[in-house]
């Protein structure tokens, strides 16, 4: 007997070599793109013509859609080679286009198939040629329902003839009613239903299609939920809800809803929710809606110099009308970090606590005349309001006179503190301001006059006052001269002197203050006489400790009652 087996009888090509078995092998792909690997363009463009086409057809269909339309056309990008002539004779390329034909079917369930919808009890809702009738053939069909019984409507009596009325009324439609309302169809399946079905499907399944997808969404997975909704009456008037996995009674009754736990928040949200609708319903009929405020400030929000250094934004108000403290920090943030990647190269944070720590001087790193008067560098969550608006303030002066803003001097590397590497060409263009070491110290700086020295001052000062108050002022004699102890200063010199500049808000000390608590507790010495004593009704008598008269009567009592008790 013949051995009829090819694989044992003639047929002594190797199949494992990728040239017997593929004699004409497919052009060179893009490396970047595995999904296009294994076909050609002129497949591909094949197989993308025929996506839509194959979602709309029925799923009993799509083989035969497959087989009749999409495989004839990819099998004449290879012109004769499936050909079922020279498939016939060459067993390599049928079992190539049957292989082909397999990568075509996967092809499409890949990227051509669609959604699944989620099957919700008493909600598969979905837009039939049978959905446009009944909204298009309500009134026939509720018209030749009475025709049929004396049900009132919503009855079972008149729900069970319903079928057959719109059976009735569909076997009516001419073909130009038919081919409009498939027309609907596929309208209404690219752009929703219409206004009123949908105030109608809301009224009906809104409730209810909550309910059933959170349900299934903390049943199944444990998601907790909190979420609002808006949507249109049968009126067409918007109406707003909220919910939750507790106010659905889902969740353990223990557990507080969002609204009870964070009452504030959930208002807020609320009326934010709220107003957003609102602008999304004049947005459709076409109103113009001015732009919602920035509630965030982001690296991307910065622009820059044509040089690469960064510019101080504006001011970034609120709905209000105002630049808030988070906003503030934030810029102010996301300005010192632009700086910094600029100084060091490549920096995606900036090391505050490396520059504030322990033996650390920030003055080393950015020069004090950046800054306003009292205020120091640090993390930009650590500023105040006020220190916030003034750092601002200053910054965006010196932008409008095209001043250099800001500069580090020093960053943080991997050998310790190294010089700031910015650009060759980052300050050309800018005014650097001076720092406070660069003032030459033969300049004598003239000290605050005192008022005293003015000899109008006087006079000036007693034109202000009432009559009453310049007798008085005329008829006190001044103040006698005291001596003074030596080496004290009198009272105009003190005045004479400018005062130290204080930070806002209160100085914490660390290790790294060096001045001498002990001039704390050394008593102060004025030549102002001390006030006159108080009265002696006003005078507390000093209390001894033997002094029992403040105790009350029983107090001897109770301390022998409890020497008994021990």
């Amino acid at each position: 007997m013949a051995n009829t087996n090819p694989s044992t009888s003639g047929d002594t090509t190797n199949r494992d070599s990728p040239v017997d078995i593929d004699p004409i092998p497919d052009p060179t792909m893009p490396c970047d793109n595995p999904e296009n690997s294994i076909w050609t363009p002129k497949e591909l463009a094949v197989l993308q013509s025929h996506v839509q086409a194959y979602r709309g057809v029925p799923r009993k269909e799509k083989s035969h859609y497959i087989a009749s339309h999409v495989a004839p056309q990819v099998k004449a990008c290879w012109g004769s080679r499936y050909s079922k002539e020279n498939t016939a004779k060459d067993k390599a390329a049928k079992e190539q286009w049957a292989k082909k034909k397999h990568q075509i079917w996967t092809w499409f369930k890949n990227h051509a198939t669609t959604k699944r919808r989620l099957r919700i009890p008493g909600f598969n809702i979905s837009v039939t040629f049978d959905s446009v009738v009944m909204v298009e053939k309500k009134a026939e069909i509720e018209k030749l329902i009475t025709e049929m019984t004396d049900a009132l409507p919503g009855h079972p009596g008149w729900i069970r003839f319903y079928q057959r009325a719109k059976k009735q009324i569909k076997d009516e439609l001419t073909e130009d009613e038919r081919k409009a309302y498939e027309e609907k169809v596929e309208e209404w399946k690219r752009d929703g239903v219409p206004r009123d079905v949908q105030a109608n499907n809301a009224y009906k399944y809104g409730s209810k299609i909550i309910h059933e997808t959170e349900e299934a969404k903390f049943r199944s997975m444990n998601m907790r939920t909190m979420g609002m909704e808006c949507h249109y009456d049968k009126e067409g008037r918007m109406r707003w809800s909220s919910f939750d996995t507790q106010r659905l009674q889902l969740d353990a009754p223990n557990i507080p809803s969002f609204s009870v736990y964070n009452k504030p928040l959930f208002k807020e949200l609320r009326i934010g929710w709220i107003e957003y609708t609102k602008n999304i319903a004049k947005i459709e009929r076409g109103e113009e809606v001015a732009a919602a405020a920035p509630t965030t400030f982001d690296r991307r929000d910065l622009t820059y110099h044509p040089n690469g250094l960064p510019k101080v934004p504006g001011p970034v108000l609120n709905s209000k009308g105002f630049e808030t403290a988070i906003m503030q920090q934030a810029i102010i943030r996301y300005f010192y970090r632009a700086h910094y990647g600029l100084a060091k190269k490549s920096a995606k944070q900036v090391p505050y606590s490396k520059m504030r720590g322990p033996g650390a001087v920030w003055t080393e790193f950015v020069q004090e005349t950046d800054f306003p008067p009292g205020i120091e560098f640090k993390d930009p969550a650590s500023y105040h309001a006020h220190e916030t608006q003034r750092i601002l303030s200053l910054w965006r002066q010196r932008e409008e006179r095209g001043e250099l803003v800001f500069r580090f001097l020093c960053v943080h590397d991997k050998d310790g503190i190294t010089e700031a590497k910015y650009p060759s060409k980052a300050f050309d263009g800018f005014h650097i301001p001076a720092a406070p070491a660069a003032v030459s110290a033969s300049v004598e700086i003239p000290a605050p006059a005192s008022e005293s020295d003015d000899p109008d001052f006087q006079t000036k000062h007693i034109e202000d006052l009432s009559e009453n108050e310049q007798a008085v002022a005329a008829a006190e004699p001044p103040a006698p001269a005291t001596e003074l102890p030596p080496g004290a200063a009198s009272e105009s010199e003190e005045s004479a002197a400018p005062a130290p500049v204080r930070p806002y808000g209160r100085r914490k000390r660390n290790a790294l203050d060096t001045e001498d608590t002990t001039q704390l507790a050394t008593p102060v010495h004025s030549n102002r006489p001390t006030s006159s004593p108080p009265p002696a009704s006003r005078q507390l008598r000093p209390r001894l400790q033997n002094d029992h008269t403040h105790q009350p009567a029983n107090a001897k009592k109770k301390t022998a009652k409890s020497k008994k008790g021990r």
